[in-house]
């Protein structure tokens, strides 16, 4: 399942006009994130980082999977690697 259709199942998040990729709020994506994890759902691989005007900031965040782990460890560690990462952007924009 495509992250576009997740988002649509857990109602959240919008498509953009500009790039037609899903768009969602920091609070949405942790909710996203808290049902991939809880789900055990799939490994997040990243995402990209969009200003308030659905434009690319050219930041964002990757993670590569690990062999000699199991998926579900992946699945932990992609999950709270995404978390960390919108994390610190948040509070990075919260003090300027």
């Amino acid at each position: 399942m495509t992250m576009k259709r997740l988002a649509q199942m857990l109602r959240i998040g919008y498509e953009s006009p500009l790039t037609g990729e899903t768009i969602l709020s920091y609070d949405e994506l942790i909710l996203l994130l808290d049902y991939v994890f809880q789900q055990k759902y799939a490994i997040i691989l990243g995402g990209d980082v969009l200003d308030a005007n659905d434009r690319h900031t050219y930041l964002n965040w990757y993670y590569q999977p690990q062999e000699s782990i199991t998926r579900v460890e992946n699945i932990t560690q992609s999950c709270q690697a995404a978390k960390r990462y919108i994390q610190q952007m948040a509070e990075t924009r919260s003090r300027h």
